[in-house]
């Protein structure tokens, strides 16, 4: 009785923590869930094939897929799903080849047995333009498609892109179908290198900006140091073109009265001494021209002095700078000749006594001269032309520049800072203010302006203004000192490049960039909180195994009256196969119960299945008195329907069984008495050969499919000695396949047996696992196994 209540409370324990578990199993079934049949491989082939873009299939005009080697299964499946389809509009053909054989395809399908060939069929497909498609690799290296679980819940398959070709391209479609979380960070990983590399390019091309900007600020500097030393000529050439129209306004008089001295000589000669005493006259006028010019001689000397020094500083400049050198030249050679001119004309009127044929060389002489001058002022022209075009450059730059004193004050605005703000440099001072620390954007631009001033250095700094209209215009402004003859700050240049379309591109990469994060956040939320999830359902299942292990009856309580092995190996932590063991003991019964039942199902649902099974097995033996195998079948089936409302649910499940009542008769002999639910027992006499079984009845625990059964549960008696062996199983190891699909089979299990007879009973267990392992390798197991072997004593 006490054993009795010891059940019950361990059955409602596990019956809470099972129903936990299942309340936590239901959410994620989708995720933990897998499915690894031959035929959801040969229909995830048939999907990808669908969902791949082929183009010029060279082949044949058929679609073909070629199984590598031996694998029946996945060449039936593959058969049976293609049968009646097209891919690429071609009709499907399906085929079987070796390694060795390999004939041209379209998609080859290598299995788990040949991968250590899949280096060989990568080498064969790439040569000959085929997509590899292997179930469950290890690596996807070779192969195009991975398909790595057999269900539709979480990861399908895995793409590899580099394995495909030109003429079968990816779709959109095929990566979604794949359910793969690595494929979604894997074009995260893509986005996050595209984004990487556009701001690679992105930081190309400020440095390249910059460097542009860098050069248009030299050169602008030359430009505006050109257009100082160009004001300054100017200036002189103004003066000197004064100073040269006055004497030219003198010269011409003095030419006029010449003339008018020639005609009156020609008439007679006392007009000649009346002219020669204006002459004398003249002289003395000409004598204090003589002074005046050789004073202007003086000024023109330091005119050329300075002339020179700045035609030395000039000689490093560029082209443009040469071709002003020359001007500048050619304007001191214009000021020597008029210089020779006025020697020239001084002499000719001294020697006014001379002939009238030396006066006709003079004016000859003069002529030339003149001639000379129009040269020179159409050089002072072209001087002035090449001025106006720098002029006309500033004007058209795509840059807004403008002119300050060193204080900051504005001075000049180009047509690019009018076109970019929309002020002329009146606007500008009426509208906002004189001095650009009033009217620029950057809060820091009077400590710019300081730094500029005072250390005489290149400054380039960001702001934000607004534009007469009301725009907001980002720019990067470069702020050159112009340095004097002294080497102080006279003029201050500004040039400001409009970056609104950069800062437009950088809030665009920033925006992409936290969605990007807020993705990868959500992913690993997502990762976490399935992470979480499995923890929290493997923490359960593990109580679970440790609640379902309080159910299963102790070996001990076996050994006193068996020697016995038990081999118990769950596919998952919990399992659907469960053993029972009871004894009943009296003055009217001896009887020992032990049987092995295999519930539908396994893990999870199975072990709910294992739960109600015991308990109802208790209570029928126990509680009920039932001792009649048949009995506990028949009372064992119709609880099973009553727990699971079977008739209302329509629901199948239950659990197929083998169950023995022993009873010892003699010191020697035992009366063994089976009832089995579509399992048999197994027996090993002393004088048999082969491995002798009693067949299970027809008919299954539970379902509502046994109402049309007309199967009973029978009993069926045997009579055992000492030494005789007696095995109960479920159906896991016979069912267990090898890596090319065959099952372990009861022949194979039942010469096994036969061959470990002789072998103490622990060891056995260890032979029938060791056995098994070689068998499947490393194939996965597909059901719970349970074997019981008994050995009387």
């Amino acid at each position: 009785m006490i054993g009795n209540i010891k059940l019950d409370i361990q059955y409602k324990v596990f019956v809470k923590s099972l129903m936990m578990l299942m309340a936590l199993w239901i959410p994620v079934q989708g995720v933990c869930q897998t499915q690894n049949t031959a035929i959801m491989n040969a229909r995830t082939v048939v999907m990808c094939a669908q969902n791949i873009e082929w183009k010029n299939l060279k082949h044949s005009n058929e679609f073909t897929i070629t199984v590598v080697g031996k694998l029946s299964d996945e060449f039936t499946a593959l058969t049976a799903n293609t049968e009646g389809r097209a891919i690429a509009g071609r009709k499907v053909t399906v085929l079987r080849k070796n390694v060795n054989e390999l004939v041209p395809s379209d998609i080859i399908y290598i299995g788990k047995n040949y991968f250590d060939d899949l280096e060989k069929v990568d080498a064969f497909a790439k040569k000959n333009k085929c997509l590899v498609f292997a179930g469950k690799a290890p690596s996807n290296k070779y192969t195009a498609i991975n398909i790595l679980l057999e269900g539709t819940g979480g990861r399908v398959y895995d793409v590899n892109p580099s394995n495909f070709h030109d003429e079968a391209v990816p779709t959109d479609s095929l990566w979604r179908l794949s359910g793969s979380n690595d494929d979604l960070k894997r074009r995260y990983r893509v986005n996050m290198e595209d984004l990487q590399e556009k701001e690679k390019k992105l930081a190309q091309l400020e440095r390249s900006l910059n460097e542009q900007q860098q050069q248009l600020l030299e050169q602008k500097n030359k430009n505006m140091l050109v257009k100082q030393q160009n004001d300054i000529i100017e200036a002189q050439l103004n003066n000197t073109r004064e100073q040269i129209e006055v004497q030219k306004r003198k010269a011409a008089a003095l030419v006029a009265d010449v003339r008018l001295k020639e005609r009156q000589v020609a008439l007679t000669a006392r007009e000649i001494e009346n002219s020669m005493r204006e002459i004398e006259n003249k002289q003395r006028e000409i004598d204090s021209s003589n002074q005046q010019l050789k004073e202007m001689d003086l000024n023109l000397q330091k005119i050329e002095a300075d002339l020179r020094d700045q035609i030395d500083q000039i000689k490093d400049e560029d082209t443009t700078i040469a071709t002003q050198e020359r001007n500048r030249t050619y304007l001191i050679v214009f000021i020597f000749a008029v210089v020779i001119l006025l020697i020239i004309i001084i002499k000719s009127l001294i020697n006014t006594k001379k002939t009238n044929s030396a006066l006709k060389v003079k004016n000859t002489e003069l002529n030339k001269q003149k001639d000379e001058i129009n040269q020179q002022a159409h050089q002072l022209e072209n001087v002035n032309k090449e001025l106006e075009k720098l002029s006309i450059v500033a004007g058209k730059t795509q840059n807004a520049i403008i002119i300050m004193d060193r204080n900051g004050y504005f001075e000049w605005v180009n047509a690019g800072f009018t076109r970019i703000y929309g002020y002329t440099l009146q606007l500008l001072r009426n509208e906002r203010d004189e001095n650009i620390v009033n009217v620029s954007g950057n809060k820091s631009i009077r400590n710019i302006l300081f730094k500029c001033v005072s250390n005489k250095q290149t400054i380039i700094f960001e702001s934000e203004s607004k534009t007469r209209s009301g725009n907001i215009v980002n720019s990067q402004t470069t702020l050159t000192p112009i340095l004097n003859e002294n080497h102080e700050v006279s003029k201050l240049v500004a040039i400001y490049t409009d970056i609104s379309k950069l800062k437009e591109q950088e809030i665009a990469i920033r925006n992409q960039n936290e969605e990007l994060l807020q993705q990868k956040n959500t992913l690993e939320e997502q990762k976490n909180q399935i992470e979480e999830q499995n923890r929290h359902i493997k923490s359960s299942i593990n109580y679970a195994l440790t609640i379902q292990k309080t159910i299963l009856p102790e070996k001990t309580q076996i050994d006193k009256y068996f020697d016995n092995f038990i081999l118990y190996r769950p596919k998952d932590i919990v399992s659907g196969d469960f053993y029972w063991f009871t004894e009943v003991v009296d003055k009217d019964h001896n009887y020992q119960f032990i049987g092995d039942f295999d519930c539908t199902g396994h893990g999870v649902p199975g072990a709910f299945m294992s739960l109600i099974g015991n308990r109802l097995l208790n209570e029928i033996v126990n509680e009920k008195k039932m001792y009649s195998p048949r009995d506990i079948m028949d009372n064992l089936n119709l609880g099973v329907i009553k727990a699971l409302k079977q008739e209302q649910s329509a629901n199948n499940d239950g659990m197929d069984t083998c169950l023995c009542r022993v009873e010892k008769k003699t010191d020697d002999t035992y009366a063994v008495v089976f009832c089995g639910a579509k399992r048999p027992l197994y027996y090993l006499t002393s004088g048999d050969t082969e491995v002798q079984q009693l067949k299970g009845d027809r008919k299954s625990i539970g379902g509502v499919r046994s109402k049309r059964n007309t199967a009973e549960f029978t009993d069926q008696e045997l009579i055992l000695k000492k030494g005789d062996l007696l095995y109960l199983t479920s159906d896991g190891i016979i069912d267990q396949n090898d890596s090319e699909r065959r099952r372990f089979g009861s022949e194979r299990f039942l010469e096994l047996l036969l061959s470990l007879r002789n072998v103490p009973m622990d060891s056995q267990a260890k032979l029938i696992e060791q056995s098994l392992d070689d068998y499947k390798k490393d194939e996965e197991q597909r059901d719970d196994i349970s074997v019981i072997g008994i050995k009387f004593k």
